[in-house]
């Protein structure tokens, strides 16, 4: 559904004269949500980081690595 915009647009719109504006966007959010946590859950797993700070870095990496969007992922270097 995210690459075909059409169709997302008349299967709200459908959606929305059945069952509502709010029950059009529950039943199209729920579905990506879940499989968004899933994903993200089996990323986490793959990557399997162990520090904190390594672990706040995943977001950003798991969203475009799934093709969630476009991220600038830069590396950053610290003494410490």
């Amino acid at each position: 559904m995210i690459i075909a915009d059409s169709l997302t647009l008349t299967l709200y719109k459908t959606l929305s004269n059945t069952n509502g504006l709010s029950g059009a966007d529950q039943i199209l959010y729920n579905p990506g949500k879940v499989a968004r946590m899933a994903d993200a859950f089996r990323f986490s797993e793959k990557s399997n980081p162990e520090k904190s700070k390594d672990k706040f870095g995943i977001g950003p990496i798991h969203f475009s690595y799934f093709g969630w969007g476009c991220e600038n992922i830069v590396a950053i270097h610290s003494n410490t």
